[in-house]
């Protein structure tokens, strides 16, 4: 039931996992997202490499499954390996010409950022609770016919597990 039924019927309640990644040598970059707004019923998910000077990126939506554990959107997955542990991301070949298969595996803990909360004379506007952990990545990336080799002892990062309340889209005018 907490899983399945958000605390709040706020259309602005997400629930996100966010991802980055970097060559030791500044050879790339990456970013990854997976972000679920129950109340919305949307899943959206990314994916945006920085190589050579040029930025790529993979963006997917999709209507939320109504089992929150379903993480996939298209060809885009998240397997949870670990719990607290280790996350697997693939991409699967798709028209964007953008694939992938990474893994994360920390190398810390999970540390709880203090909760973050904005409200105004009549209402929240944003509580948000979030925690990190770093680590590193190791796998493929493929994009327009290039590959780059993601090894752990080179790339770097940082998983984002945060969830709430949080303003986006249009402003509340009630």
């Amino acid at each position: 039931e907490p899983v399945f039924r958000t605390a709040t019927s706020d259309r602005n309640t997400y629930d996100r996992y966010w991802y980055n990644a970097h060559a030791k040598d500044s050879s790339f970059y990456f970013g990854v997202a997976l972000c679920r707004y129950p109340n919305l019923g949307i899943l959206d998910c990314s994916l945006s490499i920085v190589a050579g000077g040029e930025q790529h990126a993979f963006h997917g939506s999709c209507r939320a499954p109504n089992e929150p554990t379903d993480t996939r959107v298209g060809p885009f997955e998240l397997k949870i390996l670990e719990p607290m542990g280790r996350h697997q991301i693939t991409i699967a070949p798709n028209e964007t010409g953008i694939e992938c298969d990474l893994i994360f595996t920390p190398k810390t803990g999970a540390m709880q950022e203090a909760r973050q909360t904005l409200g105004n004379d009549r209402y929240v506007v944003m509580d948000a609770t979030r925690l990190d952990q770093f680590g590193s990545w190791s796998g493929v990336i493929r994009y327009h016919g290039k590959e780059i080799i993601v090894e752990a002892n080179n790339t770097f990062g940082l998983k984002d597990r945060s969830w709430g309340v949080r303003p986006v889209g249009d402003a509340y005018t009630g």
